[in-house]
C-alpha cells in the first residue's frame, strides 16, 4: 500500500491535481491520546494504525510494548478476533480516552452483525502480554473480572 500511496502522490503532482487538505480529516489515536466522545463528530476517519495498549490499572503501556489490555489488528493476522471483546479499563488514562472504547465497540458491533462470523480460539483483548499480570492484578481489575 505504501507504493500505491507514493505512486498516487507523484502522479497527482505530475498532473497538477490540487487537493484540499483538511486538518481534522483523520485521527490516528493510540493509548496516549485523550479523545472525548466528541472526536467521532470531529474527524471523518479514524485511521486505525496503532494498537491501544493499556495496563489493567488504565495506564498506557510503554512504547512498543503489548499491554495487559490490548486491541491491535496485528494480533489477528491468522485468525478472526472473538466476538464480544472486553472494553478497555474504565479507570486511569484509559477512562479519559474514548477512542479505544469506540473502536472496541465498533469491532463488537461488526462481529455481532455478521451471522457467518467464525468461531475462533484467538484471544480477545486480555492475555496478549508476554509477561502476564499477577493474580493480585487480575483480582483487582474490573476489566479482567475482579472487583476493580
Amino acid at each position: 500500500w505504501v507504493l500505491e500511496m507514493w505512486g498516487y502522490a507523484i502522479a497527482a503532482a505530475e498532473l497538477g491535481i490540487v487537493h484540499r487538505v483538511l486538518t481534522e480529516f483523520q485521527c490516528e489515536p493510540g493509548a496516549q491520546s485523550r479523545l472525548t466522545e466528541e472526536y467521532v463528530r470531529q474527524y471523518y476517519i479514524h485511521h486505525y494504525t496503532y494498537g491501544s495498549e493499556y495496563r489493567l490499572d488504565g495506564s498506557p503501556q510503554g512504547v512498543n510494548q503489548i499491554g495487559e489490555w490490548s486491541l491491535d489488528k496485528r494480533h489477528y493476522g491468522g485468525a478472526y478476533p472473538p466476538r464480544n471483546l472486553q472494553l478497555p479499563p474504565d479507570r486511569g488514562h484509559a477512562a479519559s480516552n474514548f477512542a479505544p472504547r469506540w473502536l472496541t465497540r465498533a469491532w463488537n458491533e461488526a462481529s455481532a452483525a455478521i451471522a457467518s462470523w467464525p468461531d475462533t480460539k484467538a484471544m480477545g483483548t486480555i492475555g496478549w502480554r508476554r509477561e502476564p499480570p499477577t493474580d493480585e492484578q487480575l483480582r483487582a481489575s474490573a476489566t479482567a473480572g475482579g472487583p476493580g
